[in-house]
């Protein structure tokens, strides 16, 4: 799906995400015991850190006072930098920045219906995307709904009418999957999933799951992208579990 150079400018940025504490991409939460409690369900999308390089021509990130974050990026890595909601730019000079969507309230900087060819008929959308505005992150990984940051694989995406933010929810399908952490190394899942995070296309039961750098789906176990692709999933009540998460995400 991606070029070749686009890999390798990704390879590059990727390597500002290799020293994460050791116990921030830990999974060893214990088995939830399910068998008296009611399922939720749920239908899940995935998203991820968008990579990009500065170039001498192309669209500037903006903030929401229109100052410029960031030098040229390219029109596809703008539009998707605007739908993934993080992305990691490294600067002409070398350095390395994360920026988040901030809001879609400025002036239109590009058609991204044009640029990715996605219909606006079928996908609404995609309309206001090229209105969307920027801002510096403050977690590594960039940054979810009130202060929380984001953190591969814990973190999802909610309607917070469904999903209150700060709820933990376990995923049975999840544990057990192998998942390639930002260092390159690979890690087990243990299930568990935060509410940290929103979206504008987020809405009832639909949840998104955070995956940091990798850009595949890392569960296709449970995720299929589909409303009637649904699974079932617990709202966690432990509180040792609720606190270790929520402290992760502050």
């Amino acid at each position: 799906m991606h070029h070749s150079c686009f890999l390798a400018a990704a390879a590059i940025i990727l390597l500002s995400f290799t020293s994460a504490k050791a116990d921030e991409l830990s999974f060893d939460l214990p088995k939830l015991e399910t068998g008296k409690s009611s399922p939720i369900s749920l239908w899940s999308t995935y998203y991820h850190i968008w990579s990009a390089k500065e170039k001498n021509t192309g669209i500037p990130l903006l903030n929401k006072n229109n100052k410029k974050l960031t030098g040229n990026l390219s029109e596809k890595d703008w539009c998707l930098a605007a739908i993934e909601g993080t992305v990691v730019v490294q600067a002409s000079n070398g350095s390395v920045k994360t920026f988040n969507y901030a809001d879609k309230k400025g002036e239109n900087q590009v058609d991204c219906s044009k640029t990715l060819n996605i219909s606006p008929i079928k996908n609404s959308w995609i309309k206001a995307t090229g209105k969307s505005r920027f801002k510096l992150a403050q977690g590594k990984y960039g940054d979810g709904v009130n202060s929380y940051k984001l953190i591969p694989y814990r973190t999802i995406a909610v309607d917070s009418s469904k999903i209150p933010y700060g709820t933990v929810v376990y995923i049975p399908k999840a544990r057990g999957v192998t998942i390639k952490l930002p260092s390159g190394k690979n890690a087990t899942h243990d299930g568990y999933f935060y509410a940290a995070d929103t979206g504008g296309a987020i809405e009832a039961n639909h949840i998104d799951v955070f995956s940091g750098t990798q850009t595949a789906n890392p569960f296709p176990q449970f995720i299929y992208s589909k409303p009637e692709s649904t699974f079932d999933a617990f709202v966690v009540t432990d509180p040792a579990i609720n606190e270790k998460l929520t402290k992760l995400h502050l």
